[in-house]
């Protein structure tokens, strides 16, 4: 799968654009991926509307990008961040050369919506489960869910579909008959007609954003990643602080607004956690066992055990001191 080329000449725009002189001061250009736009990564784009990033004397584009896709670009140094947590897991358990510096949810902010005559495990049996890709969130979201339902994988066809709007799409126009889909599409679906059979907010911890970089990155330049951390810090820490300017700011990235915040909003806001940085954070661990043991149970390979794939401690402690 290739990288569109309006996003090819984006990034190279963004480039050729040269330095920017704001106060004095260099700023440099960064690109960071997301997998999507939901909740879990609007703290990315709280810090750059916030300025949190600017101040940081960084100059941030985001983009949208399948979570394996940016893996791929950013070995390739094509951009310079991931926030695909679960890919760029998947990726190091295959020997990538890639670390995560950072941790952004304790738990899962999506929900398991299935046509309306599924009711039940049983139900899913035969039917088609849709994701955004293997291997990442959504594809380790769903075997999460089939394993709490007591759901075999054989017993059900996974199918890569794309992105939370084509997912949805899919489900209308009854292509696949469940997904996993980001909160903020989830009341478009419920008035649809369609059900939430399992919220991964309820299956415990699931850390599924982070902060993903390459080995090479992390010994090149690791002043830039600790100004990209500590601003992204900021934007989380606003995020929780400022819940009922989220539910405005939310809408610009969502295909749907509430008319008014709602007590069950606060749901939206509790997975969000700074867990801190890999190197002394037992999640970033316990997140390589477990895509490392669903990887397993889904067919795929990955080389050398989970603990050969530890964080660099000493290093991460010294970067982002």
């Amino acid at each position: 799968m290739e990288i569109s080329r309006r996003r090819v000449m984006l990034v190279l725009l963004f480039y050729l654009c040269g330095p920017i002189e704001a106060f004095g001061q260099n700023v440099e250009r960064v690109i960071m991926a997301v997998p999507g736009i939901g909740l879990s990564q609007l703290p990315a784009f709280v810090a750059q509307e916030k300025g949190f990033y600017k101040q940081e004397r960084l100059e941030v584009l985001i983009v949208v990008m399948d979570g394996t896709i940016a893996t791929r670009a950013m070995i390739g140094g094509d951009i310079d961040f991931n926030l695909a947590l679960a890919s760029g897991v998947s990726a190091i358990l295959n020997g990538a050369p890639v670390k995560g510096v950072m941790g952004m949810t304790t738990r899962g902010t999506q929900s398991f919506m299935v046509k309306p005559e599924i009711n039940s495990a049983a139900d899913l049996k035969g039917k088609i489960v849709g994701v955004s890709g293997f291997g990442g969130s959504t594809h380790h979201g769903a075997l999460l869910v089939l394993e709490h339902l007591g759901v075999d994988t054989k017993d059900v066809s996974i199918l890569n579909v794309g992105n939370s709007a084509l997912r949805l799409a899919a489900l209308r126009f009854k292509k696949i008959d469940a997904t996993i889909l980001d909160t903020a599409f989830v009341r478009k679906a419920e008035e649809l007609g369609f059900k939430r059979l399992v919220s991964l907010a309820d299956l415990g911890e699931i850390p599924s954003t982070g902060l993903m970089v390459t080995t090479t990155k992390l010994k090149k330049q690791p002043d830039q990643i600790r100004r990209v951390v500590r601003a992204t810090l900021k934007g989380t820490g606003y995020f929780k602080e400022n819940r009922g300017e989220m539910i405005l700011l939310s809408p610009k990235n969502s295909p749907s607004r509430p008319k008014k915040p709602r007590s069950s909003s606060s749901l939206f806001f509790a997975p969000y956690s700074i867990l801190g940085v890999a190197d002394d954070s037992e999640s970033g661990e316990r997140t390589t066992q477990q895509v490392a043991t669903l990887s397993a149970r889904s067919g795929s390979e990955s080389n050398g055990s989970p603990e050969s794939h530890r964080p660099d401690r000493r290093r991460l402690r010294t970067t982002l001191r």
